[in-house]
């Protein structure tokens, strides 16, 4: 699952950034770890919050180096 959280320009460097959540459930065992299930649980929580900006290229080269 993935929300959306907001999307807004950066106060000083006028960038625009967007922010995002998401969540994932996978089982352990699926990835051939099955030690110690069922006494240690099968299913692994992911949580994910990430940010993303957008800014010119020029900006994007000069980071670069």
């Amino acid at each position: 699952h993935v929300t959306f959280r907001k999307a807004d320009y950066h106060p000083m460097t006028k960038d625009l950034i967007a922010g995002f959540s998401a969540t994932a459930t996978i089982k352990r065992s699926e990835f051939g770890m099955t030690g110690g299930i069922p006494l240690v649980g099968d299913d692994v929580r992911l949580l994910v919050e990430t940010e993303g900006v957008n800014m010119d290229r020029k900006k994007a080269e000069e980071l670069k180096h």
